[in-house]
């Protein structure tokens, strides 16, 4: 009985070792797994980090290069500016372009779009320089349609196909990423299904902390992707305001095009424009949007130098951002616009002049950022100049029509034959013109 009991014993311990044996074996497959999915894992979060960074410089670029024609169309409205703040914008958009080739992780692509960037800065360097060395108003207003064409170029035919190409192997390498994990997570919840509960509970742990980890990723990937989004159109809109401004020469209707186009484009909840009075110096509204602007128009809405973020604004010529109106000292509500929280106050200038003021309002606190701001008065800039042609073109049309009744008269009057006929004519000619009533042309005689 001994005997048996020992043999019974023993053979129990060799089943027991087997299956020892035999789960033992089946964690090492666990395990195994979990290590190679991780160092799987590894390597495909450098790949998706470098993807990552990528897009994250090239955006960057897009920006630098976006506040590089702010502050060019900037010096060149403005030339009491200077151009200080230009070579240091220009400054840190080569520097931002040094990184990109330096992780550009063997892109050929990529290290051919820096040397192309730097190609056109240097193109940039050149106009700059020519510019600089003939100073002068014309030649500065000039130089603006050129620079903002060397800057669409840019962004269309160099940043931008990279960016999408860029953009494009990102998701791809997240939604490879994605299927992956998708795959090992199955794996190994069947594994644990299989073997001990204690595996179980680590692989639901691993795969609950894996899906928030990638959760995680992919918010921030939205929101990476939102942000270069928000950038890229606020470009293209501003080049695209910027083309519709310079082709119209009706001053009134340059105005209208301005507030209706801003608005709609951002989505703003309110847009005017105040133009400096030249004999009172008061702001005198000359747009607005929707039915306020219209009723503010009606009643002759204006604003002392001085008072309130826009006549702060014309004052300093500097633009002025309240994010929280509230909190703004000085901030002076408009009745009509009663849902008014954050605003921007962009002076317009050219020159030593300040034509007027470009203001934006949003319903929101924080609804409007600095880069709202900057963008504003860029198109605060482009109004500038899109104005002095509109006047000049009026002034010129309006010298053209004067010289134009004047030859008109001089050629009535060549084609008398008295002293009398000629006055005749002309009295005649001037009363029609002027709608006078009784013209007399008197001359003293010789005694």
């Amino acid at each position: 009985m001994n005997d048996s009991n020992k043999s019974r014993g023993w053979r129990l311990s060799s089943v027991q070792i087997a299956l020892g044996a035999v789960w033992g074996l089946f964690i090492l497959v666990i395990e195994a797994s979990i290590a190679g999915t991780y160092f799987a894992n590894q390597a495909d979060m450098n790949t998706f980090s470098q993807a990552g960074d990528l897009v994250t410089n090239l955006a960057n670029i897009q920006r630098q290069v976006l506040q590089l024609q702010i502050k060019t169309n900037a010096a060149l409205n403005d030339p009491a500016i200077g151009f200080e703040d230009v070579a240091r914008q220009r400054a840190v958009l080569a520097s931002q372009i040094r990184v990109l080739t330096a992780q550009a992780f063997g892109d050929e692509d990529i290290m051919a779009v820096g040397g192309k960037i730097n190609a056109a800065l240097g193109e940039f360097d050149e106009m700059l320089a020519n510019v600089q060395n003939n100073p002068s108003e014309n030649s500065y207003s000039r130089a603006i349609p050129e620079f903002n064409n060397l800057f669409e170029q840019l962004e269309r035919d160099q940043i931008k196909p990279v960016y999408d190409r860029a953009e494009v192997d990102f998701f791809n390498n997240l939604s490879t990423r994605l299927r992956e994990q998708q795959q090992a997570q199955v794996f190994l919840l069947g594994m644990g299904l299989l073997f001990l509960i204690s595996s179980v509970a680590l692989i639901a742990s691993m795969i609950r902390t894996s899906r928030v980890s990638f959760e995680s990723n992919r918010a921030q990937v939205i929101s990476l992707e939102a942000a270069v989004a928000e950038r890229t159109r606020a470009l293209t809109t501003s080049i695209d305001i910027s083309r519709r401004l310079s082709n119209i020469l009706d001053p009134n209707q340059l105005i209208v095009q301005v507030v209706e186009q801003v608005k709609h484009a951002f989505d703003y909840y309110h847009v005017h424009i105040y133009l400096t009075d030249e004999r009172t110096q008061e702001l005198v509204m000359a747009g607005g949007t929707g039915e306020t602007g219209k009723a503010l128009l009606a009643r002759g809405h204006k604003i002392a130098q001085g008072r309130g973020l826009v006549g702060r604004a014309a004052e300093t010529r500097k633009t002025v951002f309240a994010p929280d109106t509230s909190n703004e000292p000085g901030w002076l509500p408009n009745p009509l616009l009663p849902e008014t929280k954050s605003e921007i106050a962009a002076p317009i200038v050219i020159g030593e002049q300040t034509l007027g003021v470009l203001d934006v309002q949003q319903n929101t606190v924080n609804g409007l950022s600095a880069e709202d701001a900057d963008l504003i008065q860029s198109i605060a800039y482009q109004v500038a100049g899109a104005i002095k042609n509109a006047r000049s073109y009026t002034l010129a049309q309006q010298q053209i029509a004067v010289e134009s009744i004047v030859s008109s008269i001089s050629q009535k009057i060549q084609n008398t034959t008295t002293i009398e006929r000629a006055l005749e004519v002309a009295a005649r000619e001037f009363g029609r013109i002027t709608g006078a009533k009784d013209t007399r042309v008197i001359v003293n005689m010789p005694k």
